[in-house]
Protein backbone atom coordinates (compact mmCIF):
# COMPACT_ATOMS: atom_id res chain seq x y z
CA UNK A 1 0.00 0.00 0.00
CA UNK A 2 0.72 3.43 -0.58
CA UNK A 3 1.71 5.76 2.47
CA UNK A 4 1.64 9.25 0.44
CA UNK A 5 -1.00 10.67 2.69
CA UNK A 6 -2.24 9.52 5.98
CA UNK A 7 -5.95 9.29 6.60
CA UNK A 8 -7.68 8.38 9.58
CA UNK A 9 -11.15 6.77 8.97
CA UNK A 10 -14.47 7.58 10.56
CA UNK A 11 -15.12 4.01 11.35
CA UNK A 12 -13.76 0.31 10.97
CA UNK A 13 -15.63 -3.00 9.45
CA UNK A 14 -13.86 -6.79 9.83
CA UNK A 15 -16.08 -8.86 8.04
CA UNK A 16 -16.26 -12.44 7.22
CA UNK A 17 -18.79 -13.51 4.55
CA UNK A 18 -19.77 -17.44 5.74
CA UNK A 19 -21.80 -19.43 4.33
CA UNK A 20 -23.47 -19.70 7.01
CA UNK A 21 -23.99 -16.51 7.24
CA UNK A 22 -22.27 -12.76 7.51
CA UNK A 23 -20.18 -12.01 10.70
CA UNK A 24 -19.22 -8.93 11.07
CA UNK A 25 -17.28 -6.43 13.76
CA UNK A 26 -17.43 -2.40 13.52
CA UNK A 27 -17.20 0.91 15.11
CA UNK A 28 -16.90 4.14 15.03
CA UNK A 29 -12.85 5.17 15.00
CA UNK A 30 -12.56 5.56 19.06
CA UNK A 31 -16.00 4.25 19.71
CA UNK A 32 -17.40 1.00 21.26
CA UNK A 33 -17.55 -2.30 19.06
CA UNK A 34 -20.66 -3.70 18.01
CA UNK A 35 -21.25 -6.88 15.60
CA UNK A 36 -23.76 -8.18 13.52
CA UNK A 37 -25.24 -11.13 11.32
CA UNK A 38 -26.81 -11.17 8.27
CA UNK A 39 -28.35 -14.68 6.41
CA UNK A 40 -26.33 -15.74 3.92
CA UNK A 41 -28.99 -15.57 0.82
CA UNK A 42 -28.39 -13.06 -1.80
CA UNK A 43 -30.64 -12.70 -5.21
CA UNK A 44 -31.18 -9.83 -7.63
CA UNK A 45 -34.71 -8.40 -7.36
CA UNK A 46 -36.53 -5.73 -9.69
CA UNK A 47 -36.39 -2.39 -9.36
CA UNK A 48 -40.24 -2.43 -8.66
CA UNK A 49 -39.79 -4.66 -5.86
CA UNK A 50 -36.95 -2.25 -4.70
CA UNK A 51 -39.46 0.41 -4.96
CA UNK A 52 -42.03 -1.27 -3.29
CA UNK A 53 -39.75 -2.32 -0.46
CA UNK A 54 -38.74 1.42 -0.20
CA UNK A 55 -42.40 2.30 -0.31
CA UNK A 56 -43.13 0.06 2.82
CA UNK A 57 -40.45 1.90 5.39
CA UNK A 58 -40.44 -0.91 7.64
CA UNK A 59 -39.03 0.81 10.67
CA UNK A 60 -39.83 -1.29 13.45
CA UNK A 61 -37.69 -4.23 11.72
CA UNK A 62 -33.64 -4.60 12.26
CA UNK A 63 -31.86 -3.26 9.43
CA UNK A 64 -30.22 -6.57 8.63
CA UNK A 65 -33.80 -7.65 8.13
CA UNK A 66 -34.61 -4.97 5.77
CA UNK A 67 -31.90 -4.88 3.10
CA UNK A 68 -31.25 -4.40 -0.39
CA UNK A 69 -28.45 -2.67 -2.26
CA UNK A 70 -28.27 -1.25 -5.25
CA UNK A 71 -25.11 -0.82 -7.90
CA UNK A 72 -25.59 0.99 -11.47
CA UNK A 73 -28.89 0.22 -11.87
CA UNK A 74 -29.09 -3.24 -10.54
CA UNK A 75 -30.94 -4.23 -7.69
CA UNK A 76 -30.11 -6.82 -4.42
CA UNK A 77 -31.67 -8.31 -1.42
CA UNK A 78 -29.42 -9.74 1.19
CA UNK A 79 -29.81 -11.49 4.13
CA UNK A 80 -33.45 -12.18 5.76
CA UNK A 81 -35.34 -10.14 3.02
CA UNK A 82 -33.81 -11.89 0.68
CA UNK A 83 -34.60 -15.93 2.07
CA UNK A 84 -37.73 -14.71 3.28
CA UNK A 85 -39.38 -12.44 0.27
CA UNK A 86 -37.84 -13.57 -2.65
CA UNK A 87 -37.25 -17.11 -2.11
CA UNK A 88 -33.44 -16.62 -2.18
CA UNK A 89 -30.94 -19.79 -1.57
CA UNK A 90 -27.56 -19.72 0.36
CA UNK A 91 -25.49 -19.91 -2.85
CA UNK A 92 -23.42 -22.19 -1.39
CA UNK A 93 -22.24 -24.00 -4.69
CA UNK A 94 -20.89 -21.09 -6.18
CA UNK A 95 -17.86 -19.14 -5.25
CA UNK A 96 -18.09 -16.74 -2.38
CA UNK A 97 -16.97 -14.22 -4.23
CA UNK A 98 -19.30 -14.23 -6.42
CA UNK A 99 -22.00 -12.98 -3.78
CA UNK A 100 -19.57 -11.54 -1.34
CA UNK A 101 -19.72 -7.53 -2.69
CA UNK A 102 -23.23 -7.67 -1.92
CA UNK A 103 -22.64 -9.17 1.48
CA UNK A 104 -20.30 -6.29 2.14
CA UNK A 105 -22.13 -3.65 1.05
CA UNK A 106 -24.78 -4.65 2.95
CA UNK A 107 -22.92 -4.77 6.43
CA UNK A 108 -21.52 -1.31 5.02
CA UNK A 109 -25.05 0.15 5.39
CA UNK A 110 -25.95 -1.83 8.52
CA UNK A 111 -22.81 -0.76 10.36
CA UNK A 112 -23.14 3.02 8.75
CA UNK A 113 -27.16 3.25 9.88
CA UNK A 114 -26.20 2.26 13.74
CA UNK A 115 -23.72 4.13 13.87
CA UNK A 116 -25.72 6.62 12.74
CA UNK A 117 -22.80 7.97 9.99
CA UNK A 118 -22.81 10.62 7.18
CA UNK A 119 -24.10 9.81 3.43
CA UNK A 120 -20.53 10.55 3.02
CA UNK A 121 -17.99 8.80 5.50
CA UNK A 122 -14.02 7.03 4.95
CA UNK A 123 -13.72 3.52 5.82
CA UNK A 124 -10.89 0.53 6.81
CA UNK A 125 -11.84 -2.85 6.15
CA UNK A 126 -10.65 -6.33 6.80
CA UNK A 127 -12.11 -9.30 5.08
CA UNK A 128 -11.16 -13.17 5.26
CA UNK A 129 -11.77 -15.17 2.37
CA UNK A 130 -11.34 -19.58 2.27
CA UNK A 131 -7.78 -20.19 1.28
CA UNK A 132 -9.33 -21.86 -2.02
CA UNK A 133 -10.76 -18.48 -3.26
CA UNK A 134 -8.21 -16.27 -2.16
CA UNK A 135 -6.95 -15.87 -5.68
CA UNK A 136 -9.91 -13.49 -6.42
CA UNK A 137 -9.23 -11.33 -4.10
CA UNK A 138 -8.42 -8.37 -6.00
CA UNK A 139 -11.41 -8.81 -8.17
CA UNK A 140 -13.58 -8.66 -4.75
CA UNK A 141 -11.49 -6.07 -3.94
CA UNK A 142 -11.56 -3.79 -7.30
CA UNK A 143 -15.78 -4.47 -7.02
CA UNK A 144 -16.00 -3.78 -3.93
CA UNK A 145 -14.50 -0.44 -3.54
CA UNK A 146 -15.80 0.90 -6.63
CA UNK A 147 -19.13 0.04 -5.60
CA UNK A 148 -18.98 1.33 -2.27
CA UNK A 149 -18.29 4.77 -3.42
CA UNK A 150 -21.84 4.96 -4.45
CA UNK A 151 -24.59 2.80 -3.89
CA UNK A 152 -28.17 2.77 -2.94
CA UNK A 153 -29.94 1.24 0.61
CA UNK A 154 -33.32 1.49 1.98
CA UNK A 155 -32.49 4.53 3.87
CA UNK A 156 -31.09 6.10 0.58
CA UNK A 157 -27.53 6.89 -1.09
CA UNK A 158 -24.16 5.61 0.66
CA UNK A 159 -20.57 7.19 -0.65
CA UNK A 160 -18.15 5.13 1.23
CA UNK A 161 -14.70 5.23 0.73
CA UNK A 162 -12.74 2.73 1.74
CA UNK A 163 -9.53 4.29 2.66
CA UNK A 164 -7.63 1.01 3.98
CA UNK A 165 -8.31 -2.32 2.64
CA UNK A 166 -7.12 -6.14 3.22
CA UNK A 167 -7.99 -9.45 2.70
CA UNK A 168 -6.52 -12.59 4.66
CA UNK A 169 -7.57 -15.90 4.57
CA UNK A 170 -9.98 -17.51 6.32
CA UNK A 171 -8.55 -18.38 9.93
CA UNK A 172 -5.65 -15.74 9.87
CA UNK A 173 -8.14 -13.58 12.76
CA UNK A 174 -7.59 -17.02 14.85
CA UNK A 175 -3.80 -16.69 13.91
CA UNK A 176 -3.57 -13.07 15.18
CA UNK A 177 -5.06 -13.82 18.16
CA UNK A 178 -2.88 -16.59 19.08
CA UNK A 179 0.56 -14.33 18.35
CA UNK A 180 -0.86 -12.23 20.99
CA UNK A 181 0.08 -15.17 23.44
CA UNK A 182 2.44 -17.06 21.90
CA UNK A 183 4.60 -15.28 20.15
CA UNK A 184 7.36 -17.21 20.73
CA UNK A 185 5.92 -20.86 20.24
CA UNK A 186 5.18 -19.62 16.60
CA UNK A 187 8.60 -19.00 15.93
CA UNK A 188 9.93 -22.45 16.98
CA UNK A 189 6.81 -24.75 15.81
CA UNK A 190 5.18 -25.71 12.65
CA UNK A 191 1.42 -25.01 13.53
CA UNK A 192 -1.78 -26.12 11.78
CA UNK A 193 -4.64 -23.81 11.32
CA UNK A 194 -8.09 -26.00 10.47
CA UNK A 195 -11.12 -23.99 9.97
CA UNK A 196 -13.57 -26.00 10.44
CA UNK A 197 -17.40 -23.69 8.83
CA UNK A 198 -20.59 -24.61 7.39
CA UNK A 199 -19.38 -24.04 3.56
CA UNK A 200 -15.55 -25.37 3.73
CA UNK A 201 -12.96 -26.83 5.76
CA UNK A 202 -9.97 -24.77 5.20
CA UNK A 203 -6.17 -25.21 6.65
CA UNK A 204 -3.86 -22.43 7.08
CA UNK A 205 0.12 -23.43 7.73
CA UNK A 206 2.50 -21.32 10.06
CA UNK A 207 5.87 -22.18 9.79
CA UNK A 208 8.17 -20.70 12.43
CA UNK A 209 5.90 -18.10 12.45
CA UNK A 210 5.59 -17.66 8.55
CA UNK A 211 1.75 -17.70 7.84
CA UNK A 212 1.48 -19.51 4.38
CA UNK A 213 -2.07 -19.50 2.20
CA UNK A 214 -3.21 -22.67 2.49
CA UNK A 215 -5.73 -25.76 1.36
CA UNK A 216 -9.47 -25.95 1.44
CA UNK A 217 -12.22 -28.32 0.69
CA UNK A 218 -16.13 -28.23 0.20
CA UNK A 219 -15.94 -30.58 3.46
CA UNK A 220 -18.20 -28.18 5.88
CA UNK A 221 -21.59 -28.95 8.03
CA UNK A 222 -23.48 -28.50 4.78
CA UNK A 223 -22.14 -32.08 3.90
CA UNK A 224 -23.16 -33.71 7.09
CA UNK A 225 -26.78 -31.93 6.55
CA UNK A 226 -26.84 -32.81 2.85
CA UNK A 227 -26.52 -36.44 3.86
CA UNK A 228 -28.85 -36.46 6.73
CA UNK A 229 -31.44 -34.66 4.45
CA UNK A 230 -31.37 -37.23 1.64
CA UNK A 231 -32.78 -39.65 4.38
CA UNK A 232 -35.47 -37.67 5.37
CA UNK A 233 -38.46 -36.70 4.23
CA UNK A 234 -39.86 -32.76 3.79
CA UNK A 235 -36.77 -31.58 5.73
CA UNK A 236 -35.07 -28.47 4.43
CA UNK A 237 -31.63 -27.87 5.01
CA UNK A 238 -32.15 -24.51 6.67
CA UNK A 239 -34.18 -26.44 9.50
CA UNK A 240 -31.74 -29.23 9.50
CA UNK A 241 -28.42 -27.27 10.16
CA UNK A 242 -29.35 -25.47 13.44
CA UNK A 243 -31.25 -28.80 14.94
CA UNK A 244 -28.55 -30.75 14.18
CA UNK A 245 -25.95 -28.42 15.69
CA UNK A 246 -27.63 -27.99 18.73
CA UNK A 247 -28.09 -31.89 19.06
CA UNK A 248 -24.13 -32.19 19.15
CA UNK A 249 -22.45 -35.52 17.84
CA UNK A 250 -23.80 -37.55 20.93
CA UNK A 251 -27.52 -36.34 19.22
CA UNK A 252 -29.61 -34.71 22.58
CA UNK A 253 -33.21 -35.94 20.86
CA UNK A 254 -34.75 -33.39 22.49
CA UNK A 255 -33.49 -30.61 20.09
CA UNK A 256 -34.45 -32.52 17.16
CA UNK A 257 -38.20 -32.41 18.41
CA UNK A 258 -38.76 -28.71 16.31
CA UNK A 259 -38.50 -30.70 13.09
CA UNK A 260 -41.09 -32.96 13.60
CA UNK A 261 -44.01 -32.09 11.09
CA UNK A 262 -46.78 -34.19 12.26
CA UNK A 263 -49.50 -33.22 14.34
CA UNK A 264 -49.81 -36.64 15.72
CA UNK A 265 -47.09 -37.02 19.00
CA UNK A 266 -46.94 -40.96 17.78
CA UNK A 267 -46.06 -39.89 13.91
CA UNK A 268 -43.84 -36.60 15.39
CA UNK A 269 -41.58 -39.38 17.40
CA UNK A 270 -41.19 -41.82 14.22
CA UNK A 271 -40.05 -38.72 12.67
CA UNK A 272 -37.67 -37.73 15.23
CA UNK A 273 -36.67 -41.48 15.42
CA UNK A 274 -36.17 -40.78 11.13
CA UNK A 275 -34.12 -38.19 11.91
CA UNK A 276 -31.81 -40.00 14.47
CA UNK A 277 -30.92 -42.65 12.45
CA UNK A 278 -30.26 -40.82 9.49
CA UNK A 279 -27.52 -38.78 11.75
CA UNK A 280 -26.01 -41.82 13.05
CA UNK A 281 -25.63 -42.90 9.70
CA UNK A 282 -24.45 -39.39 7.82
CA UNK A 283 -22.18 -39.03 10.93
CA UNK A 284 -19.48 -41.27 10.35
CA UNK A 285 -19.51 -40.94 6.30
CA UNK A 286 -18.60 -36.73 6.71
CA UNK A 287 -16.11 -37.79 9.67
CA UNK A 288 -14.24 -40.47 7.50
CA UNK A 289 -14.44 -37.92 4.53
CA UNK A 290 -13.06 -34.64 6.71
CA UNK A 291 -10.40 -37.17 8.66
CA UNK A 292 -8.88 -38.44 5.71
CA UNK A 293 -8.54 -35.41 3.76
CA UNK A 294 -7.03 -33.15 7.15
CA UNK A 295 -4.48 -36.43 7.31
CA UNK A 296 -3.33 -35.81 3.98
CA UNK A 297 -3.60 -32.02 4.15
CA UNK A 298 -1.84 -31.43 7.46
CA UNK A 299 1.94 -31.49 6.99
CA UNK A 300 3.65 -34.59 8.81
CA UNK A 301 5.81 -32.42 10.69
CA UNK A 302 3.03 -30.09 12.47
CA UNK A 303 3.51 -29.75 16.19
CA UNK A 304 0.01 -28.32 16.98
CA UNK A 305 -3.20 -27.73 15.55
CA UNK A 306 -5.64 -24.74 16.17
CA UNK A 307 -9.44 -26.27 15.87
CA UNK A 308 -12.05 -23.47 14.60
CA UNK A 309 -14.90 -22.62 13.78
CA UNK A 310 -18.59 -23.36 14.51
CA UNK A 311 -18.36 -27.40 13.13
CA UNK A 312 -15.09 -27.91 14.82
CA UNK A 313 -17.08 -27.67 18.45
CA UNK A 314 -19.81 -30.00 16.80
CA UNK A 315 -17.03 -32.40 15.63
CA UNK A 316 -14.57 -32.02 19.19
CA UNK A 317 -15.12 -35.51 20.27
CA UNK A 318 -14.33 -37.07 16.81
CA UNK A 319 -11.38 -34.93 16.31
CA UNK A 320 -9.49 -34.85 19.71
CA UNK A 321 -9.51 -39.01 19.24
CA UNK A 322 -8.13 -39.02 15.57
CA UNK A 323 -5.68 -36.01 16.20
CA UNK A 324 -4.59 -36.83 19.17
CA UNK A 325 -0.36 -37.05 18.38
CA UNK A 326 -0.39 -32.92 18.12
CA UNK A 327 -1.03 -30.82 20.67
CA UNK A 328 -4.50 -29.02 20.06
CA UNK A 329 -6.04 -26.10 20.76
CA UNK A 330 -9.68 -24.77 20.24
CA UNK A 331 -10.17 -21.43 18.29
CA UNK A 332 -6.51 -20.30 19.97
CA UNK A 333 -8.05 -20.12 23.63
CA UNK A 334 -9.87 -17.04 22.22
CA UNK A 335 -12.03 -15.12 24.62
CA UNK A 336 -15.14 -13.06 23.08
CA UNK A 337 -16.54 -10.26 25.67
CA UNK A 338 -19.77 -11.48 25.96
CA UNK A 339 -21.40 -7.46 25.37
CA UNK A 340 -20.08 -7.82 21.96
CA UNK A 341 -21.86 -11.18 20.97
CA UNK A 342 -25.44 -9.73 20.74
CA UNK A 343 -26.03 -12.22 18.27
CA UNK A 344 -24.88 -15.48 20.33
CA UNK A 345 -22.54 -16.31 17.69
CA UNK A 346 -19.86 -17.91 19.82
CA UNK A 347 -16.86 -19.57 18.78
CA UNK A 348 -17.92 -18.45 15.30
CA UNK A 349 -17.28 -14.98 15.92
CA UNK A 350 -13.58 -15.67 16.95
CA UNK A 351 -12.11 -15.64 13.41
CA UNK A 352 -13.57 -11.75 12.56
CA UNK A 353 -12.95 -10.94 16.16
CA UNK A 354 -9.00 -11.39 15.37
CA UNK A 355 -9.58 -9.53 12.32
CA UNK A 356 -11.17 -6.76 14.10
CA UNK A 357 -8.57 -6.17 17.19
CA UNK A 358 -5.83 -6.44 13.94
CA UNK A 359 -8.15 -3.65 12.39
CA UNK A 360 -8.09 -1.49 15.26
CA UNK A 361 -4.55 -1.72 16.01
CA UNK A 362 -3.97 -0.57 12.52
CA UNK A 363 -6.31 2.34 12.30
CA UNK A 364 -5.12 3.92 15.62
CA UNK A 365 -2.03 4.07 14.32
CA UNK A 366 -3.16 6.22 11.98
CA UNK A 367 -1.66 4.31 9.07
CA UNK A 368 -4.11 3.57 6.41
CA UNK A 369 -3.41 5.49 2.80
CA UNK A 370 -5.33 7.62 0.20
CA UNK A 371 -3.98 5.11 -2.43
CA UNK A 372 -5.34 1.31 -1.84
CA UNK A 373 -3.55 -1.24 -4.31
CA UNK A 374 -4.24 -5.27 -4.59
CA UNK A 375 -2.85 -6.87 -1.23
CA UNK A 376 -2.70 -10.26 -0.19
CA UNK A 377 -1.23 -10.61 3.04
CA UNK A 378 0.48 -8.06 5.89
CA UNK A 379 0.18 -4.11 4.86
CA UNK A 380 3.59 -3.11 2.89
Amino acid sequence: MSKETLITPDAMLALDTGGEGSKFIYSSISGKAHSGFMEPEVIEITQSSQSEFQTLKLSVAEPEDTCWVGCNGQYHAVGYLAKTQFLANDRLAESKVEAATYKALAAIWVMALKLKLKERFKLAVKVVLPPGEFADRETFQTKLLSQAKNFSTPSGKISAEIVHFQCLPEGAGIYLNYLDANENALKRKTIAIVMLGHRNASVLISRRGVLKEGLTSNLGFQQLVRSVQYRCSNQTSDRLTPAIARAGWEIDLTKLYPLALSSSERERVKEVEQIEEAIKKAQPEYFNALQSWLINTVPFDTEEIIFCGGTADYLKPKLSLAFNRFDLTWHANTKIPPELDSCNLGSRLCDVYGLYRYLKLFTNSQMTATTVKPTGGRDE
